[in-house]
């Protein structure tokens, strides 16, 4: 199971009792609401890095920190007062007046929910501030600005690799079973139609009358049927002839990713996916940790650190990427 997913992520999310519901159009509450979050989640994290979102591009953003944010982000305005908080030490983040007022983050390996959950629900003990309470009823438990979020306000998110389910067009049908089970299934395609990398999240629809167990659970049983229709198609995809034409486009994928002096984004993730699936079956003579260490260059985050030209990146992507390919 652990093969088909990049890591797993426990979320909480949590309104102010004393204000406004993003996303809405009252700066003064955003104001209140990011001062309120911000002195609790610096004196809770020692790693404390605040990250403002007006005028980011996501581009700036860690790759999978990408994928993880809001689906609907770029509807959100023009995201005043809204942050990212990272301490990167603990692996714990938050999000302040995006989807919500505050969103707490742990992340890990799936093996990890539990204690990844019980890390969430520590933070959140240590930002709750009897002056300012969350937003709570005594029937629904927290309270969202989308009623279908009330509940315990835990989420789980789970990032899947699922290339042939969606290679044969099979996710679609997917998606829907997943829903009827109380679960979402979507492309993690950060803010365009396209999944180069052939990626999902996988999470919970609700948390309403439930126990932290009962969604870790949902999720997780949810994971495990798309994973296993995953490994089915695999076998019967990857074990026919050795001039199929899936096992072609790995050894394609692997060619190009060895040999290629320019990668733009897209391309690096369509042949990521496919050197990715060629590792965790065991065809190409890649670790599957290696493949996975490669994500970070999905995105110009890396380069733009350095501070380098934009038109220099599809050359550094190539280099890196060769570099990590060759034991470098």
């Amino acid at each position: 199971m652990n093969q088909s997913i990049l890591f797993a992520e426990s979320t909480l999310r949590r309104n102010y009792h004393n204000l406004q519901f993003c996303p809405q159009n009252n700066r003064e509450d955003l104001r209140k609401s990011a001062g309120q979050s911000i002195g609790r989640l610096k004196g809770a994290l020692p790693g404390f890095k605040l990250v403002p979102f007006r005028g980011l591009s996501v581009q700036n953003l860690p790759f999978t920190q990408q994928l993880l944010l809001p689906y609907e982000l770029a509807k959100l305005g023009k995201l005043e007062d809204a942050y990212l908080v990272l301490d990167a030490e603990k692996a714990l983040s938050a999000t302040i007046n995006l989807d919500e007022h505050l969103v707490l983050k742990s992340r890990g390996a799936v093996d990890e929910l539990t204690g990844l959950t019980g890390k969430v629900r520590e933070l959140e003990n240590s930002v709750s501030d009897p002056n300012f309470p969350f937003a709570k009823d005594e029937q629904y438990g927290y309270l969202s600005y989308r009623p279908l979020l009330a509940g315990s306000g835990l989420y789980i998110n789970l990032l899947l690799h699922l290339p042939i389910l969606h290679y044969l067009k099979q996710i679609y049908p997917l998606i829907q079973m997943m829903r009827e089970q109380g679960l979402l299934l979507r492309p993690a395609s950060g803010y365009n139609s396209k999944n180069p990398a052939r990626l999902f999240i996988l999470s919970n629809l609700s948390s309403l009358n439930m126990t932290d167990r009962q969604v870790l659970e949902l999720v997780q049983k949810g994971a495990l049927q798309l994973i296993q229709k995953e490994r089915a198609l695999q076998e019967k995809a990857l074990n026919g002839s050795a001039h199929s034409i899936i096992l072609d486009k790995l050894w394609r994928s692997y060619g190009i990713l060895q040999y290629a002096r320019r990668l733009d984004a897209n391309d690096f993730l369509v042949h990521w996916s496919g050197l990715r699936l060629g590792a965790s079956s065991g065809i190409l003579p890649v670790s599957l940790k290696t493949a996975d260490s490669l994500l970070v260059y999905g995105n110009d985050q890396v380069f733009r650190e350095k501070e380098d030209q934009p038109n220099t990146f599809i050359f550094q992507r190539a280099d890196a990427v060769r570099l990590m390919l060759s034991g470098g």
